[in-house]
């Protein structure tokens, strides 16, 4: 089964910037060709001050429309799985409706380097991108920072949606979106 496909993880500053991400990830997912009943988007929910977005869209890419439309303030966590091409995790930060990216990380497929892929020279993964991904999230700098030592386990971790985030997910505090595609340890701890 190909594992092809983007998670986004966001938290916005209303309840109306919620409401365009949400459109904003219908719309990445029309335009990827990817139908309706196969595009997960859980229901917005406060988490402290925020209002979180959890969305998973199989066959779609970060890259297939802008997630910051209309969208004025927010903190969002995008995670693009290319399948057997590798993947890609991404933070961005949302001020007075302008995205700033705050870190990534390609991570290359099983057994080829990262110097042999063009995608990983446009990583911004450096000791001060991740703490400011840190502070982004409220996530402890120590935490976020070991994960660093598993860049290379997670790329051989890739094959099930998912699965090769999960260190960040949990360094950050953060859940995978539904249980439809994912295993038990990445799912929701409220849901589960």
């Amino acid at each position: 089964m190909s594992s092809f496909g983007l998670a986004v993880i966001a938290d916005t500053a209303t309840a109306s910037d919620a409401a365009g991400m949400v459109e904003n990830v219908h719309r990445a997912a029309a335009a990827a060709g990817v139908s309706a009943g196969e595009v997960l988007v859980e229901p917005v929910r406060r988490v402290g001050d925020w209002w979180r977005v959890c969305a998973y869209l199989p066959s779609a890419s970060s890259g297939a429309t802008d997630l910051f439309t209309g969208v004025r303030t927010a903190r969002v966590a995008a995670a693009d799985d290319f399948d057997e091409h590798g993947c890609a995790w991404t933070t961005w930060r949302v001020t007075d409706s302008v995205p700033e990216l705050v870190y990534r990380k390609f991570l290359p497929p099983p057994g080829t380097l990262p110097q042999e892929c063009d995608d990983a020279a446009d990583d911004r993964a450096d000791r001060p991108a991740t703490l400011a991904m840190a502070q982004l999230w409220d996530a402890n700098p120590g935490r976020v920072i070991a994960v660093e030592r598993r860049f290379e386990e997670m790329s051989d971790d890739q094959g099930e949606a998912g699965t090769p985030f999960l260190p960040w997910i949990t360094a950050l505090g953060l859940w995978w979106p539904g249980d439809r595609y994912v295993p038990e340890e990445l799912r929701d701890p409220v849901d589960s």
